[in-house]
């Protein structure tokens, strides 16, 4: 196996710390899998722009629907990269990702940073040091009731399910055991680490590009008598509540565009009325300009931190969002978005209704959304990093 390369930074002088120099050692990158674009590979590819030299471990690639980003970096991938793909039938892979990740021997690294929400922190490690950024612990083994619920099935189904998910559990919690530090997305998942794995972290929150929103005019969000709308930028999975948006659009006959694909997409369809447009995957050209052109933002799911909030407050624009979650990390309430506090379409559509954004500076928006520039992120995870990493080993892993 190759030892990997010696990265190049340029600004050296944001991650030295007493006697740790990142130019001198050797790191590798691990995420649990490139088979679709989402906040958590958001993530990645700015580590990928931090450690660009770094090999990056996966289960299963398929560049096809990845940021190029990823096709231009040596990413190296399970045996699961050789079985089918789709994802119907990935779903019955769930039992080999832990062995798909074991299989990786990265002792010959000084670091490991993983990103995972599932088992990418299962690599055997030897002495080098783990670091895993933890975008959630394993939903699926966790918290059960919620992933059977989605899945749908009947009695049988789940009784047959439960056992391979509590030996699932067993096994993230052992390799949650393996990891050196860990470092959370949100207070809401540093409170998850605590209560599922027992283990202390420091929360570093993911970050934006805001530059890329610069471009956008900072002024007051249309209203809707202007030709503005809502808008929800989303994976349509169940556990977003996209339907919440869509029946809350339905009884008020306002209007609401819908960015994004997923499994829920023909049943979102089946439900939208009139003034509803599910507009699937676009270019991210044409999203900044949606973006731009909306009367507020909703945000009607859980998201253990949810990055597209903070995009749309760098584009100057309002949030209408679920308190609970990584929102209430993000949203100021009055000053950049308002919340509502029972998950209905009922109460969605009541904040929705009272919405006004000409109550929402936009610069107020943009100057909130900076506190989670990529500068910021870079700044404080390899501090982090350089404050646990010095001379010698680190320490050896209790069993």
């Amino acid at each position: 196996m190759s030892k990997g390369t010696r990265i190049q930074v340029t600004d050296i002088s944001t991650i030295q710390h007493s006697s740790f120099n990142i130019q001198h050692c050797r790191i590798a990158l691990v995420h649990d899998y490139l088979n679709e674009q989402g906040g958590a590979e958001n993530v990645v590819e700015e580590l990928l722009a931090l450690f660009p030299d770094a090999p990056l471990y996966t289960s299963l690639f398929e560049p096809k629907v990845m940021s190029k980003a990823f096709s231009h970096h040596e990413v190296r991938t399970s045996f699961m990269q050789r079985l089918p793909k789709r994802k119907a039938v990935a779903k019955g892979y769930l039992p080999l990702y832990p062995f798909a990740f074991r299989q990786f021997d990265l002792s010959g690294f000084d670091i490991i940073l993983s990103s995972a929400s599932s088992f990418a922190k299962w690599v055997r490690k030897g002495r080098a040091m783990h670091f895993c950024y933890c975008h959630t612990p394993t939903r699926f083994v966790w918290m059960q009731d919620e992933y059977l619920s989605r899945e749908g099935g009947g009695g049988l189904k789940r009784r047959l399910l439960r056992p391979l998910l509590n030996r699932l559990r067993d096994l993230d919690y052992r390799a949650a055991q393996e990891v050196d530090y860990f470092i959370a997305n949100s207070q809401l998942t540093a409170e998850r680490i605590r209560r599922f794995y027992q283990r202390e972290s420091i929360v570093i929150n993911p970050p934006i590009k805001l530059a890329e929103f610069e471009s956008i005019e900072l002024k007051k969000a249309p209203t809707l008598a202007e030709g503005g709308y809502f808008l929800c930028l989303s994976r349509l999975l169940p556990y977003k509540r996209v339907d919440l948006a869509v029946a809350a659009a339905n009884q008020l006959g306002v209007p609401l565009v819908v960015i994004g694909t997923g499994p829920e997409r023909a049943k979102l369809e089946r439900e939208a009325g009139p003034t509803v447009k599910l507009l699937g995957r676009l270019p991210r050209a044409e999203v900044l300009r949606y973006i731009a052109g909306c009367t507020a933002f909703v945000f009607p799911g859980v998201d253990d931190f949810g990055i597209t909030p903070v995009e749309v407050m760098a584009a100057g624009r309002a949030v209408v969002a679920y308190a609970e979650g990584g929102a209430l990390e993000t949203v100021v309430a009055g000053e950049t978005g308002c919340f509502f506090y029972r998950q209905t379409a009922a109460e969605l559509a009541a904040a929705m209704r009272d919405f006004d954004p000409a109550a929402f500076d936009p610069a107020v928006c943009r100057a909130r959304a900076a506190q989670f520039d990529v500068d910021h992120f870079a700044t404080r995870l390899l501090g982090f990093m350089a404050s646990k990493y010095g001379v010698g080993q680190p320490p050896a892993v209790q069993p």
